[in-house]
């Protein structure tokens, strides 16, 4: 009997030449480029193989009696629950109120109500609460978001001041970032948000050009030039995130105006641009198909490394994760407005998935559980490609009742790796 076997999450890559094959194993994030010999060693488990040890300390190779699926279901499941990892992070919306009227909001037509200062204090406590119970905690992340989180700005620097001094107290890294549609924003108000350490990082949204903001988010010319600056202000002076909605209609535009900003923009290591189908949340339909959205992803690579931007998004390449995102882990909350409490913040607003409140606690209801202990799909139990997707979203998976784009990803996740390995040596190059 044998005492070894290949890894279900070996991913062949492609080949260099007739003699070498580039494997990936989704597991252990290894990548190794074989000759043909150890190749076939691999192959066959040759257990007389010169390289069975590299083999195994790779991951390529495991015992026979492993099961795989199994260990890294125990691997999800121990970060998931895991009460003092040293990492916690929380969401808050002082708002769901927005200037703005996109017409795919999911929050769209929900009240424009302003948290109080007494919910403010209360949300604080409870995180300043769990945070002194967790004795292995060397960073927070906070992200502000909305509704637009700075139309709530002044229960937002009331809270980030709290939070951000007990942290430097209990020296705690504190990082955190807002998503802003930009419009409410001016260099006074970011000096004031960066200085107080407030926020860390900046995310911004664009949606095309300025017709596509005057028709998508019901704004004005003046207000698109307005965010448009303050984009490229705003790399100046902190890591800023600029997500891309794309659809069939803006790609071109989009392009077009992600190179408008590179010609502009001075410090270029703190931009980030990334693209994110549009999902119509009143009709659950993706405006572009995710075979689309890889084909405008590399568009945007091309023109991102001809400018020289160092950076790019995760979806750039594939990366070992023990689930989906960090609001399948129990111990990370999102809070609405009123000081609910969600699993995760494109919940927010829905009162069908309020999980607690900051009066009452957590409830420990079936929808605190429902998205972490979500059942992943039969065929994803077989896949080499599950510890780097996780079947997709949860929210999406589970209650929209969206199917992932297996082959897309998959797709997506090779050429990310290829584009990463290029990167790496320059002479590298596939048959």
């Amino acid at each position: 009997m044998k005492k070894y076997k290949t890894s279900m999450y070996n991913i062949e890559i492609g080949k260099m030449n007739d003699d070498e094959t580039i494997i990936y194993n989704s597991y252990s994030g290894a990548v190794a480029l074989l000759d043909a010999k150890t190749y076939a060693d691999l192959l066959s488990v040759n257990e007389a193989s010169d390289y069975l040890e590299n083999l195994l300390l790779q991951g390529f190779l495991v015992p026979f009696s492993v099961d795989e699926y199994q260990r890294i279901m125990m691997y999800h499941n121990s970060y998931i629950y895991n009460e003092c990892p040293d990492k916690m992070q929380f969401t808050i919306a002082p708002t769901l109120g927005c200037p703005l009227d996109c017409y795919y909001c999911f929050e769209k037509n929900r009240p424009n109500y302003i948290m109080s200062e007494n919910t403010a204090t209360k949300i604080c406590n409870y995180i300043i609460s769990a945070l002194s119970r967790n004795k292995n905690l060397k960073k927070l992340h906070i992200t502000w978001f909305g509704g637009e989180p700075l139309v709530g700005k002044s229960r937002l620097f009331e809270m980030g001041r709290e939070i951000y001094n007990y942290c430097k107290e209990h020296k705690i890294i504190y990082t955190a970032k807002i998503l802003t549609n930009g419009i409410l924003l001016d260099e006074e108000l970011l000096n004031d948000l960066v200085e107080d350490h407030i926020i860390t990082a900046i995310q911004f949204t664009l949606d095309g050009n300025v017709d596509d903001f005057v028709n998508v988010k019901r704004g004005t010319k003046e207000q698109y030039e307005k965010l448009i600056n303050n984009i490229i202000v705003s790399s100046d002076r902190l890591e800023t995130y600029v997500r891309l909605n794309v659809t069939r209609q803006n790609h071109d535009k989009l392009i077009q105006q992600v190179k408008y900003i590179l010609t502009k923009i001075k410090n270029k290591k703190n931009i980030v641009f990334y693209a994110m189908p549009v999902v119509n949340y009143t009709s659950q339909e993706e405006e572009i198909k995710e075979g689309e959205m890889v084909l405008f992803r590399e568009e945007l690579k091309k023109i991102l490394i001809a400018h020289k931007i160092e950076r790019y998004h995760v979806t750039s390449s594939p990366r070992t994760t023990a689930a989906f995102c960090g609001a399948m882990r129990l111990c990370n909350l999102t809070f609405g407005p009123h000081g609910e409490m969600y699993r995760c913040e494109n919940l927010i607003g829905n009162d069908k998935w309020i999980i607690g409140n900051v009066d009452e606690g957590r409830f420990f209801n079936q929808e605190d559980v429902l998205l972490p202990e979500s059942k992943i799909y039969t065929e994803c139990q077989k896949c080499s490609y599950l510890p780097i997707c996780w079947a997709g979203c949860p929210v999406h998976r589970v209650i929209y009742k969206k199917k992932f784009d297996c082959e897309s990803f998959k797709k997506q996740a090779v050429k990310g790796l290829i584009n990463k390995l290029h990167g790496l040596d320059a002479n590298f190059d596939l048959c």
